[in-house]
């Protein structure tokens, strides 16, 4: 083989490629199995018949615009709980508070990862999962975002 035809080789298989997977990609496709098992698909089943679900495409809000939103009413209502007051000393406690409770937050997250990996049952497992859940949760309102 020439070496000047590789690189056409190279492109008309990803041409076909391409166009092979447009041609299998026709909708999501729904049926029940002779089992009584619901199946969904890109594609239709061999045998049997399927019906083809439409699907709306999704609304995409940027989450920036949401986070300045919220900092905008966060400056708002702080604004307006001063009163015209010099609220400096009081704004140091909260944010040392604040500081210790997020310390505390990733202390027992990392607490909860390490008995998660020194191994456990069932029943503990999920109810770590579910506490390391509620961490990264208020961490995140609380610490990152906020």
């Amino acid at each position: 083989m020439k070496p000047g035809w590789l690189p056409i080789l190279c492109i008309a298989v990803s041409l076909l490629s391409v166009y092979s997977h447009e041609a299998r990609s026709d909708g999501i496709h729904t049926w029940t199995d002779e089992h009584g098992v619901t199946h969904f698909s890109d594609r239709a089943p061999t045998h049997g018949q399927s019906r083809r679900l439409e699907v709306d495409q999704p609304v995409l809000v940027p989450m920036n615009e949401n986070l300045d939103a919220a900092s905008a009413i966060d400056e708002t209502v702080a604004a307006s709980n001063s009163g015209g007051r010099d609220n400096s000393d009081k704004g140091r406690e909260d944010a040392d508070r604040q500081r210790r409770q997020c310390e505390q937050y990733r202390q027992e997250l990392e607490n909860i990862q390490s008995r998660l990996r020194a191994g456990y049952g069932n029943a503990e497992g999920n109810r770590l999962r579910a506490r390391r859940r509620a961490l990264s949760g208020r961490l995140g309102r609380e610490c990152i975002l906020g």
